[in-house]
């Protein structure tokens, strides 16, 4: 199967889970899903590496090195989905269909770039992308979001964890 027609059968596949309530099984889809997308096994090794390093140093501080690009999906009071990279704003585009979107090339060229420039250290072997999205925003822009990513080279990339509300 195709990479194009894998990406199509995940994103169903996901959409399938979701709408079934299930997201731990859309979880593990992708998590699957970013697995195939690697593409060797230096790439998966310096992923794990990282991994272990983050957990060693705390998110902070790799954050302060630029090791890691925080990406964040929000919807505004008109119910536009804006896209953030390390607080720069992406604009919005036509899609396809006519249909604002968000400017995914735009992050895939600011990450390409912020990879191009990375430079690999003991304490950060590859750079992290950490996806945070708003709950309100349709999980199609995450899987966007999420496929920009992985076609600028990038191997180490996480989901931030939503935040927990108080129940009175």
């Amino acid at each position: 199967m195709s990479k194009p027609a894998s990406v199509v059968v995940v994103v169903a596949v996901l959409a399938v889970a979701l709408v079934a309530g299930s997201v731990g099984i859309a979880y593990y889809l992708l998590s699957r899903y970013l697995d195939a997308c690697r593409v060797s096994s230096q790439q998966r090794a310096q992923g794990r590496i990282a991994t272990e390093r983050r957990e060693a140093l705390g998110e902070q501080e790799l954050i302060e090195s630029g090791a890691v690009v925080r990406v964040e999906l929000l919807e505004d009071e008109m119910g536009e989905v804006i896209l953030k990279a390390d607080g720069r704003e992406f604009g919005t585009v036509l899609s396809n269909l006519g249909e604002k979107q968000p400017d995914y090339s735009a992050l895939q060229r600011y990450v390409a770039a912020r990879m191009k420039h990375f430079e690999p250290s003991e304490s950060s072997p590859s750079l992290k992308v950490v996806i945070d999205a708003s709950e309100e925003v349709d999980f199609k822009h995450v899987i966007h979001t999420l496929n920009e990513c992985v076609r600028a080279g990038i191997v180490d990339i996480s989901f931030a964890a939503p935040e927990l509300t108080k129940q009175k």
